[in-house]
């Protein structure tokens, strides 16, 4: 289940099908909302460790980790790296999401452009049948 992605769906209020023809879900779109959503928990993490590192002794004011000596800035360092390549790997995904929607996009361009180019096509069929039929009822007429 490692590139699987589910969603719920209410029978009473509508099919899967229609959800998905209708684009109202699709694996483009929850990827991008797994991304935004990626850094929700973590920040939070990061506030209670923040919180707790913090000494609450009395003359102190808000001393953080990284003024102890007892090697808690090697782990400050650490959880920095941490967030680093977690952050890296986020850009990574995000760069993902961006290919899969440029490529999409030009698909989308692609057809639209062969959509105008079959109604041009339609539009002269039909401007040609409208002359003829013209024609037909000044031939009938004269």
């Amino acid at each position: 289940f490692d590139h699987c992605l589910f969603f719920f769906v209410d029978p009473s209020i509508s099919p899967a099908e229609v959800l998905i023809l209708s684009n109202q879900v699709s694996y483009a779109a929850a990827r991008k909302e797994i991304a935004l959503r990626r850094w929700d928990i973590p920040r939070k993490m990061i506030r209670i460790v923040g919180l707790m590192g913090r000494k609450n002794t009395p003359g102190s004011v808000g001393n953080s980790t990284f003024s102890s000596s007892d090697g808690s800035l090697d782990n400050e360092v650490e959880e920095l790296q941490e967030m680093l390549a977690a952050k890296d790997l986020d850009l990574k995904e995000k760069d993902k999401l961006l290919i899969a929607s440029n490529t999409e996009n030009e698909q989308l361009k692609r057809l639209l452009d062969d959509a105008e180019r079959m109604l041009a096509a339609k539009e002269s069929e039909l401007l040609a049948a409208r002359a003829e039929v013209q024609m037909a009822r000044e031939g009938q007429v004269g």
